[in-house]
């Protein structure tokens, strides 16, 4: 199966308005606050989605974390703690090319809530369109694809 069948077959996408995220997750909704005010990740990119959502909820992660598919091993330089085992509140990083990443720059995402089956329901940027949020569950038997930086 590719990835684009998997997307296509497995996982649960909702478009969301301003704000409206995330029904079933752990936290309080995005507020869709900009928190990088140099604007150090694109703005509109999965980088800054992920800052600004850690930043809203009182976490911290780097203004320098590279691309979605760097943000394990600069988490790892940085003393973040990385896991390959999913946890509600954690950045996501996915490798070029798995589950529908980009195939040269990955992609980075949030851990909105950690099922009791081990699947994961995500919050993101660009993965149905530039700019547009959406959440996804990814099945349990994936979750070992990616990695999970903690923010300090």
């Amino acid at each position: 199966m590719t990835s684009k069948d998997y997307l296509s077959l497995y996982l649960t996408q909702y478009d969301h308005e301003k704000g409206d995220i995330v029904a079933g997750g752990d936290f309080e909704p995005y507020n869709n606050e900009n928190y990088d005010k140099g604007n150090s990740y694109a703005p509109g990119n999965c980088t800054q989605y992920v800052y600004n959502r850690i930043t809203q909820l009182g976490g911290h992660v780097d203004l320098h974390m590279g691309n979605g598919a760097d943000w394990d091993a600069t988490g790892i330089a940085k003393g973040y703690e990385v896991s390959s085992t999913p946890k509600a509140g954690t950045a996501v990083s996915f490798e070029p090319g798995v589950l529908g990443a980009d195939p040269f720059y990955g992609h980075v995402a949030f851990v909105e809530h950690v099922y009791e089956d081990g699947s994961i329901l995500i919050s993101e940027m660009n993965a149905q369109g530039f700019g547009v949020i959406s959440t996804r569950t990814i099945l349990a038997e994936y979750t070992y694809l990616m990695s999970y930086i903690s923010p300090k």
